[in-house]
């Protein structure tokens, strides 16, 4: 019993420990989630992706990468829907012609957060519109966002997202995922 009551105590202090410092590292062990100062609000359980090419003459693809509470096998709703309302986080993004990007997070064009309950001062839905990865502050209700990390890591099968979002009456909101994403299967 003395060794159950003491790892759960490790472990509680690491967990507090790195939401205390807000900075993450490929070692976090936090649970995949969207926090709004530092309380998990709804977790992140399954997540796709998946894309188009081009289809206008500047646009060389676009993509969507979208994460659910539940942990689904496989995409709930297909075709791919823009306005599932079963999604928690939808990201979407657009790569162009002409455009060098060496990170994939700066060809982000727009982040949508479902929540699960109304969240006072935002409501049920938080739309925030990002240009090729840089917020330039057209949502009232965001002051900031930085995008951390939204990719893959060392080219293997997790994908990561941490993403920042500093609301105008400053509160923070932070979604952190660190896992398996799996094709939609619209390509």
């Amino acid at each position: 019993m003395k060794r159950v009551v003491t790892l759960f105590l490790i472990v509680s202090l690491v967990a507090i420990n790195s939401c205390e410092k807000g900075n993450w590292t490929p070692k976090d062990t936090s649970p995949n989630a969207v926090y709004l100062e530092g309380k998990n609000i709804v977790s992140l359980r399954s997540s796709f992706w998946g894309g188009v090419g081009g289809g206008q003459p500047k646009t060389k693809s676009r993509f969507h990468f979208t994460l659910y509470e539940q942990a689904w096998e496989e995409i709930p709703n297909y075709p791919y829907d823009t306005n599932d309302p079963s999604a928690t986080v939808q990201i979407f993004g657009t790569r162009y012609y002409g455009i060098e990007y060496k990170d994939f997070w700066q060809s982000v064009d727009q982040i949508v957060i479902h929540f699960p309950d109304e969240i006072s001062g935002i409501g049920k839905e938080l739309r925030v519109k990002i240009t090729q990865g840089e917020y330039k502050g057209e949502n009232p209700l965001v002051k900031d966002v930085k995008l951390v990390k939204f990719g893959d890591e060392d080219k293997n099968e997790l994908f990561r997202i941490e993403i920042k979002i500093t609301l105008t009456d400053g509160r923070l909101m932070h979604i952190h995922y660190i896992g398996s994403t799996k094709v939609d299967g619209y390509l």
